[in-house]
């Protein structure tokens, strides 16, 4: 797999954990009520880690293919 692939997908992989991130962030400070906000960051963070598994197994899949 080229270097550049492997770049680009982590690249994305950091820009979303920042995207969670900020998006918890400003939930827990707009927000009123902590629970809700923790809650949402809950799902989002879920979200991000499944998204991330995924990435490693079309990495893993791309690397075990010689094309």
């Amino acid at each position: 797999m080229s270097l550049v692939l492997k770049t680009i997908i982590g690249f994305l992989d950091v820009v979303l954990g920042r995207i969670i991130h900020l998006y918890g962030l400003c939930q827990h400070i707009f927000r009123e009520s902590a629970h809700q906000s923790n809650v949402t960051y809950d799902l989002a963070s879920n979200m991000y880690l499944q998204v991330k598994k995924n990435l490693f197994e079309v990495l893993k899949a791309m690397k075990d293919d010689p094309d």
